[in-house]
């Protein structure tokens, strides 16, 4: 802003908002930009990179929007309800598991951080299926989702069903198999602690339970202009 006051009338320092205009396939939003700003490093640090003399950064005009790309605007439109509600409390009653995914998809790809681990507690772990449990914890990096799903996969007496093992690929069919097999030989009784040390041996690298945290959502671009500026 060029002016802190306008004819002697302060701007609040706090609630004098800055907004953007963002594009997301055919349709423009504008938003204030704060939610955006405060709650992701990568908008952050994008929104701060000063423009060449005389070019009009982008999102300031309907003519000129910002645009997001890797995101649909129907997936956007369920980010911002997180994000930003329209009334007061937010009514997430309509929310689906495959609502919150995609919230969490965009939070994990964008880098809000805070929205992400709120997203994951929207889904009560009971609620989802072993094997989705380690398909959603790989692609996600929720750490837990795997972790559990691993343990009812490998602690249960019953292989996986032709069912699963169609939607994973054959190489993790193949080790959720081999650590099948490490259990059976290795162990009289079966406890958490011992499955436990077979997830560690066979999938420690899959979503950081070797001490990293990897994820197959990594953060990603919110466009292909603004990331070659940044």
């Amino acid at each position: 802003m060029s002016s802190n006051s306008v004819n002697g009338v302060k701007r609040n320092q706090a609630y004098y908002l800055e907004t953007v205009i963002f594009k997301v396939d055919d349709e423009l939003f504008h938003l204030p930009s704060h939610i955006f700003i405060n709650n992701s490093q990568l908008f952050g640090t994008t929104f701060s990179l000063e423009p060449g003399p005389g070019v009009q950064p982008d999102g300031q005009c309907d003519e000129q929007p910002f645009e997001l790309a890797g995101v649909t605007k129907e997936d956007f439109e369920l980010f911002l309800k997180v994000i930003y509600p329209l009334k007061f409390p937010a009514d997430y009653s309509d929310f689906t598991q495959s609502s919150w995914l995609k919230v969490i998809n965009i939070a994990t790809m964008w880098d809000f951080l805070s929205i992400r681990e709120f997203a994951i507690k929207q889904i009560p772990l009971e609620s989802i299926a072993s094997i989705d449990k380690i398909i959603f914890g790989e692609q996600y990096g929720v750490i837990e989702w795997f972790y559990r799903g691993m343990l009812e996969i490998l602690g249960r007496k019953s292989v996986l069903e032709v069912e699963e093992a169609e939607k994973i690929p054959l190489s993790m069919v193949l080790r959720i198999q081999k650590a099948r097999e490490r259990i059976l030989s290795s162990f009289t009784f079966i406890s958490e602690k011992a499955l436990e040390k077979v997830i560690r041996e066979h999938f420690g690298n899959e979503v950081g339970l070797d001490g990293g945290h990897k994820t197959k959502a990594q953060v990603a671009p919110i466009g292909q202009e603004h990331a070659a500026a940044a």
